[in-house]
């Protein structure tokens, strides 16, 4: 059975109260199980048709949800007032929950910092910006984004406390090998529920993320996926080595 008022308490305070990390640009996610930090929509430079999808676009019915996300919004707000001094005492943090961390290079050089202040601290970023998006014609969509590849491999793949993981779907999967070549961790969903397309393949290292893929009985006696376990996972997105993590769509 899961006890869902347990999540908040299960996330690590390291040693700074809840109020002043708050105050400091962060917030608590309680289905992961960690603090993490956004930015606003305006951010999502990089989206492909898989972006429709997004579990964040499904909250948007909730009005503070809308607020918090859109441009100017609460989370660019908090993006803009953190500093290293925000992440001080956590093990593990993500960025981003929604948004993009690496939207802009001086958003990379930022984040560098951030990681570059906290060696204890490791910092999970899933991006899309490793690819262009819809920028430009359509047979260049979707392409390597080279400039901003080299950027996050230069200034943010160099600290060992980094765990980069570029965010690959339908519209993207072509490019695993050469992500892998580079030494990128990937994450990949599919809502037909493909399988990963790096599975079978030479240098692949395929992983079930446990949240999304085993499922309990709540208090109320429904199905529900897995919460908090990110803050403690070793095997998926915070592996030492090159991962592959497969996700499990879900509505």
């Amino acid at each position: 059975m899961l006890n869902i008022n347990r999540s908040a308490s299960m996330i690590p305070q390291g040693g700074m109260t809840k109020v002043e990390r708050v105050g400091r640009g962060l917030r608590q996610c309680k289905d992961i199980g960690l603090w993490v930090i956004d930015n606003g929509c305006g951010n999502c430079k990089f989206r492909t048709p898989a972006c429709d999808d997004c579990y964040n676009r499904k909250m948007l019915r909730f009005v503070d949800m809308r607020k918090a996300w859109a441009q100017g919004g609460l989370d660019d707000q908090n993006w803009a007032k953190a500093t290293s001094e925000s992440f001080k005492g956590l093990s593990r943090v993500r960025l981003n929950t929604r948004g993009e961390a690496f939207s802009s290079l001086d958003n990379i050089d930022c984040v560098a910092d951030w990681i570059a202040g906290n060696p204890n601290t490791k910092f999970w970023m899933v991006t899309r910006a490793w690819q262009t998006g819809k920028h430009g014609s359509p047979e260049n969509w979707f392409g390597i984004n080279e400039p901003f590849l080299k950027a996050i491999e230069n200034k943010i793949m160099v600290f060992s406390n980094a765990r980069v993981m570029a965010s690959i779907d339908d519209w993207t999967s072509q490019h695993w090998n050469t992500l892998k070549d580079h030494g990128w961790s990937t994450i990949y969903f599919s809502k037909t529920l493909n399988q990963h397309p790096a599975l079978g393949l030479e240098g692949s290292n395929v992983s079930k993320c446990r949240k999304t893929w085993t499922k309990i009985i709540n208090e109320r006696g429904r199905p529900v996926h897995l919460k908090g376990v990110c803050r403690n996972c070793r095997t998926g997105c915070f592996a030492d080595c090159r991962v592959d993590v497969w996700l499990k769509y879900h509505q």
